[in-house]
């Protein structure tokens, strides 16, 4: 997989509306500037439409900027570890991508989606379909897979929780398959002879267990006496007996149930998670291309 050179300055960008604010650092959403200028000139005078709107938006990007005294190599040196090992044949497109950094780094950019939510907010307030769970154990786990199987040396996310799975499409129209991505890999850790006496890699899979067993315990229970929520509750059993501590044994026990869930899913199954996921996207979508909206009829 070809990756597209590291952006080094944000002199070029657009700071298009705050994400979120954090103790260590604040994200925030940009956009490079000569594309909305572009967008601008393409624009009748006064006007601004749909269309040229959403010709922007999948072009924004993510800036985790650090507090100052609170920026760290750390999360930067990872992400290019993710982005080395990662090909057109494995998962290294489950976690959001490294685009840039200045020197220290006191950021960092990176790819996002332009229409998703958090698990958290999505879950908030939302009865998901039990069979969401297992669709999220098979987008969740190959991520897992990957930091241990393909990064050299292993890496352990260590914050695993709804909070930092992003959900949604990779279009502004909600076309096509629903997309997770992890994120904030601010407290990952490099598996080295200096720490292999910490259980990380079992953290990480205790908190993967914990994620699907919280969405599990919540789920809409509707078609409860199949053998997918049958399944689901022996999974359950299991997270309170914390077992399963590996990534072989967890999926041999539980892949194949998994994968067939998922598989049997009818098309009005499919339809009701993308309308949730949908409805919690939409007005954040509406809020960036309300934004995009003010910059580019600043200019007319």
């Amino acid at each position: 997989m070809s990756s597209p050179a590291i952006i080094t300055s944000l002199q070029d960008y657009t700071k298009i509306s705050d994400v979120d604010d954090g103790v260590s650092a604040e994200v925030f959403l940009c956009v490079e500037t000569s594309i909305l200028s572009a967008a601008r000139r393409n624009l009748a005078e006064g006007s601004v439409n749909a269309a040229a709107i959403d010709q922007v938006v999948p072009q924004i990007r993510a800036v985790k900027e650090y507090v100052p005294g609170k920026a760290t190599e750390k999360e930067r040196d990872i992400l290019l570890a993710i982005r080395r090992a990662t090909t057109d044949d494995n998962e290294g497109h489950r976690f959001v991508q490294l685009l840039g950094y200045d020197t220290e780094p006191s950021w960092l950019m990176l790819s996002t989606m332009p229409a998703c939510c958090t698990l958290r907010e999505l879950a908030s307030g939302t009865k998901l379909p039990y069979q969401f769970a297992w669709l999220l154990f098979l987008e969740l786990f190959p991520a897992l897979r990957f930091l241990q199987r393909e990064c050299n040396p292993p890496i352990a996310h260590c914050d695993l929780h709804s909070g930092n799975v992003l959900i949604g499409f990779d279009n502004t129209g909600f076309q096509g398959p629903l997309k997770f991505l992890l994120i904030d890999l601010g407290d990952a850790e490099t598996i080295t002879t200096a720490n292999t006496h910490l259980p990380l890699l079992e953290w990480d899979m205790r908190d993967f267990h914990a994620l699907i067993a919280d969405v599990a315990r919540e789920a809409d229970k509707k078609g409860g006496k199949s053998s997918g929520w049958k399944a689901l509750c022996r999974y359950l059993k299991m997270c309170i007996e914390d077992t399963y501590r590996d990534l072989e044994t967890t999926w041999k026990t539980f892949g194949p149930i998994a994968t067939d869930c998922v598989e049997r899913f009818s098309v009005a199954e499919k339809q009701e998670v993308v309308t949730l996921v949908r409805n919690a996207v939409a007005p954040k979508l509406q809020k960036v291309r309300g934004r995009i909206r003010e910059f580019l009829l600043a200019a007319n």
